[in-house]
């Protein structure tokens, strides 16, 4: 059932017993598949061929059966930031501005994630001449906003598995010139059922 109002909350964060292994499944899974993908941007948003993390990433596959939402899977993202360009080509955005269809992503860190967070924003203006880094079509809905109307309300360090609330305004702030990468699992239907059954 869908909430009458949207959540407020930020994030949750969530214990994963088998993180280093699901870390290092997912690194060699970058490195074989995807190593190119940031082609010198500082942040790149990348979705993941599903059958190759069920072949090769089987601690992956465990953790979201761990949270008894397998069966919902519906997609998963590397989120990663690099480079002198990753404060700028970070912008502050919301993954869908419809929140009752795009609300949660389940973050886990995969490489470089200390010295990095999700920050959280409460924002006045939408950048209308700006849409999102990152050239995949589930992407040209989110929406961007203007850096100087958000007032930083929150952060998460990137280094904790975590769902977020990716309805409210964030975006990944890192002081590490290296690749930092996560993997974002979503999931569908969205789980508005899934978090009021957790109250």
């Amino acid at each position: 059932m869908i909430p009458s109002s949207r959540p407020d909350w930020l994030y949750q964060s969530v214990v994963i017993d088998n993180l280093d292994k699901v870390q290092q499944e997912c690194f060699e899974i970058f490195k074989k598949y995807y190593s190119d993908i940031f082609q010198g941007k500082g942040l790149t948003i990348h979705y993941i061929d599903r059958e190759i993390l069920k072949q090769e990433a089987p601690a992956y596959i465990a953790a979201i059966d761990s949270l008894g939402l397998l069966d919902r899977w519906s997609t998963s993202i590397f989120v990663g930031t690099q480079g002198q360009n990753r404060e700028t080509d970070s912008r502050i955005h919301i993954d869908n501005p419809d929140w009752t269809h795009r609300c949660y992503a389940f973050n886990m860190p995969v490489v470089n994630c200390e010295s990095s967070w999700t920050a959280f924003y409460k924002c006045i203006e939408e950048d209308l001449d700006s849409t999102l880094i990152g050239d995949q079509d589930n992407y040209k809905v989110a929406r961007v906003y203007k850096t100087e109307s958000c007032q930083e309300i929150g952060r998460l360090p990137a280094s904790q598995p975590a769902w977020v609330n990716v309805s409210t305004p964030h975006r990944p702030v890192t002081s590490n010139d290296s690749i930092r990468l996560l993997i974002s699992t979503r999931f569908w239907p969205e789980i508005h059922d899934y978090f009021d059954e957790a109250k």
